[in-house]
């Protein structure tokens, strides 16, 4: 999956690029690129509880992430707004790195949410709490 969100991040990178520096003249197209891998966050911090408590399936205690837990619009936007804040010092306004980091990280929803099979995430929380999918393509390998 890390390939496949590299593509799809890299493409629509290119186009958002091409778009903002017409409309701007500055390209701030990365921050799509690294957006694409932001959902996945969850992993990492599976890996770090493993490391520390040694646990096996990772998390297993109730209330805790799990892989899909930033896998939703609520996600989104928050971590757009942190993206902006944080990109505020480097001269990058807040409006331009909100939509572009809120793009690459729609980008991966888009991408999973077609090639995930049933069940899916739930993509729609906080307004639903369903777990969705496109389901475009096979679910055999």
């Amino acid at each position: 999956m890390i390939i496949e969100h590299l593509i799809f991040g890299i493409g629509i990178a290119i186009l958002a690029g091409l778009i903002s520096h017409k409309l701007v003249g500055k390209d701030h197209s990365w921050i799509i690129v690294a957006s694409a891998f932001s959902p996945d966050i969850d992993v990492a911090m599976d890996i770090l509880h493993w490391l520390l408590y040694g646990t096996i399936g990772g998390f297993i205690t109730e209330g805790a992430a799990f892989h899909g837990s930033f896998h939703n619009i609520g996600s989104l936007f928050v971590y757009a707004a942190i993206v902006a804040l944080a990109l505020r010092p480097l001269k990058v306004h807040f409006l331009e790195s909100f939509s572009l980091a809120a793009l690459g990280f729609g980008a991966h929803l888009v991408e999973d949410g077609l090639t995930t099979c049933v069940p899916g995430y739930a993509y729609l929380w906080p307004l639903s709490g369903s777990e969705l999918g496109l389901f475009v393509l096979p679910c055999e390998r």
